[in-house]
Parts: C-alpha cells; sequence; structure tokens
C-alpha cells in the first residue's frame, strides 16, 4: 500500500456547487470526490486516476463502477473527479448502488502505467429531495 492520496467522496448535491472541474458534471453521476494529497505529491504529467467503486456490505463479484481520470498537466491538489453511469459494469442495475454506501479506491498511474500513489474511502449514499 502506498501512502499520500487521502479520498474524500463529496455529497453529489453540493459538488456540483463547489467543486469547479471539468469532470464533473451535474447529471448522471453515480458519486462526486476529491483527490487530495497528504503529503508533497507531484501530479503526474500525463498521468490518470483509475477510481474503483465497490457496495458496502453487498457481494457485486468484482469492481460495480470503474473510472479512469486523466491528470491534465499542470494541475494542483486537489483533484475533483466524477464517476458516470457510463462507468459502471455492464448489467448493473440501479438497485445495486443507489441507496448503498460505496467503498472507493484511487489509484494515481504515471503515463507509463506506474502506481505512484493510493487511496481508499468510502461514500455515503444521499437523498436530494426524495431522489437518490
Amino acid at each position: 500500500a502506498l501512502a499520500g492520496l487521502v479520498l474524500s467522496p463529496a455529497a453529489a448535491a453540493s459538488a456540483a456547487g463547489e467543486i469547479n472541474s471539468p469532470t464533473v458534471s451535474a447529471s448522471g453521476d453515480v458519486m462526486h470526490g476529491v483527490l487530495q494529497a497528504s503529503a508533497p505529491l507531484p501530479v503526474p504529467s500525463g498521468g490518470s486516476a483509475v477510481v474503483t467503486l465497490r457496495v458496502v456490505g453487498r457481494n457485486t463479484n468484482g469492481p460495480l463502477a470503474t473510472a479512469t481520470v486523466p491528470l491534465q498537466d499542470g494541475a494542483a491538489w486537489p483533484l475533483a473527479f466524477a464517476v458516470e453511469r457510463s462507468s459502471l459494469r455492464e448489467g448493473v442495475n440501479d438497485f445495486m448502488w443507489e441507496r448503498e454506501d460505496l467503498f472507493v479506491r484511487a489509484d494515481i498511474l504515471t503515463a507509463a502505467g506506474k502506481t505512484v500513489a493510493t487511496g481508499r474511502s468510502k461514500a455515503k449514499a444521499i437523498d436530494v429531495s426524495g431522489t437518490p
């Protein structure tokens, strides 16, 4: 396990208004989050973050979703990201995740594919005006 990365899932309702990032859209998202470095860690030029989601307390036979978030050259921590519905594994129904807490893992990779940091966290399910 590599140290140096803090994963902070953000509530979808507030993330769209508070996080200014081209990777965060206001609709069609499963989860919004923020990658933060707990120690000085350069953002790898041409690198990416591979974000994996699993449901807490449910065996979904592997990751529920896997999203690759490109890291822009010159980016600085914290980095906002969103996992969209299009990143869900084929055949995954909404009831599998929309009202469930999620385990989240993010691996920061260099352009060559070397892992430079890993972060793990939980994302709490929220309702916005009665809608998950």
